[in-house]
């Protein structure tokens, strides 16, 4: 049967020390808090904290012993007690000598760094911080300590980069952005920085070698000029690209704004029929018609999410609902027939799969006869020359089952060319 010490030793995970003494204590609040009196075995002790190397003892500066906190046990907080001496290497001088279950200058084991980490990937550092029982700042220092100790040179990130994405995404309230550069190839985060524009981007291509930048084949992103810029300037090699991700979001937009432009003419349409009817109550017919009016006007009012739906996850209310639009505006919905926007959606994904559509597509000006008619009241969606990508989004074909399709279209599909 293992000793109280040996079982401790092994739920706190320390290694390589030996645990003196166990206190339990209640704080101020009436908290219990759990002291381990801990040391280091002698073939540990002393060791400088830079370069490992075994050195004579200074002094022992250490009269009070220092705690560590370590991962709690329940609601029960757990400090780790040792007073280490100071050390007198040849190379960094006089230093505190290290410890094995903690990083130099941290206040906590590594375990609990490693927790801390690991929470703040799944949720808000706020709500980690109440968790844990800790400052809100310091879950960042932890998260710092890991990030040196799994990757102590993060340019090792840049090796054999091909396929890159990059996009801006805003935090906090107001106009604040962080620009995101991700690896496609394994979905993991390369570079990241506040701010966004040709000029943080330009801040990732300078961090590059000759030789990386000239490896990178794809570059997805929006429609941003400015990465249009950084991409001509600096990767020569490249095929600029739009992700699948802005492509269904301008999709979508165009789509409700179809929605909305029908909504509006069926509208008033109802209303000139309540007012016809009321002006000859007597007819069935004006009366009629006035309730299909009122009728149509809120089915379409109420579609939105029916509309930009993939068609095999519509409800049976939401195609009763799609149903009941195409039976009254059969002229006015056939953007939402999913039969029409097949042969171009089939037809997009073919030119994108080239490597010779890839290159031309290139946002420029284009006339407003050529720019969908949907685009021209958003000045956020590029206009592109790419007849494909155009009859892809245009108006006419932007369905739901259009929507479906471009969601199946993946990165992958253009960075096997």
């Amino acid at each position: 049967m293992a000793s109280t010490h040996t079982l401790f030793t092994r739920l706190i995970n320390v290694k390589n020390s030996v645990i003196t003494d166990l206190t339990i204590t209640d704080t101020v609040t009436g908290t219990p808090t759990l002291e381990v009196e801990i040391r280091p075995y002698k073939r540990l002790q002393c060791l400088c904290p830079e370069c490992g190397r075994k050195c004579p003892k200074y002094d022992q500066a250490c009269r009070t012993p220092r705690r560590w906190r370590a991962t709690d046990f329940a609601s029960v907080k757990v400090f780790l007690r040792y007073a280490p001496p100071r050390i007198e290497c040849p190379e960094h001088g006089v230093l505190t000598a290290s410890v094995p279950w903690a990083d130099p200058g941290s206040g906590f084991t590594r375990d609990f760094d490693m927790t801390v980490t690991w929470m703040a990937m799944n949720m808000n550092k706020s709500a980690v911080a109440e968790l844990m029982r800790i400052d809100w700042a310091t879950v960042g220092r932890c998260i710092s300590r890991v990030r040196q100790l799994l990757e102590p040179d993060p340019a090792v990130r840049f090796a054999n980069l091909r396929h890159i994405g990059v996009d801006e995404t805003s935090y906090r309230k107001g106009h604040k952005y962080i620009t995101v550069v991700i690896n496609h190839d394994d979905g993991s985060i390369v570079w990241a920085h506040e701010g966004h524009g040709k000029a943080v981007f330009m801040k990732f291509l300078n961090e590059l070698t000759q030789e990386q930048r000239e490896g990178i084949e794809v570059v997805t992103g929006d429609g941003a000029r400015w990465v249009d810029d950084g991409v001509e300037a600096m990767l020569p090699n490249c095929h600029r690209c739009v992700d699948s991700f802005h492509v269904v979001e301008w999709a979508m937009k165009a789509l409700d704004d179809v929605r909305a432009g029908i909504w509006r003419e069926l509208y008033k349409q109802a209303k000139q029929d309540a007012q016809a009817s009321a002006q000859a109550p007597q007819s069935k017919r004006l009366k009629n018609k006035a309730q299909r009016s009122k009728e149509a006007a809120s089915e379409v009012k109420g579609s939105k999410y029916a509309i930009g739906k993939d068609p095999g996850n519509l409800t049976k209310h939401q195609e009763e609902k799609l149903a009941v639009i195409r039976a009254w505006i059969p002229m006015r919905s056939r953007p939402l027939s999913p039969a029409a926007a097949m042969p171009a959606v089939f037809t997009a994904w073919s030119s994108w799969s080239m490597p010779a559509a890839i290159r031309s597509t290139k946002w420029r000006p284009a006339s407003v006869n050529r720019t969908p008619r949907a685009w021209r009241s958003n000045r956020t969606m590029p206009r592109s020359s790419s007849s494909a990508f155009t009859r892809a989004l245009t108006l006419d074909c932007a369905t739901p089952s259009a929507l479906a399709a471009w969601r199946k279209f993946r990165y992958s599909a253009t960075a096997r060319v």
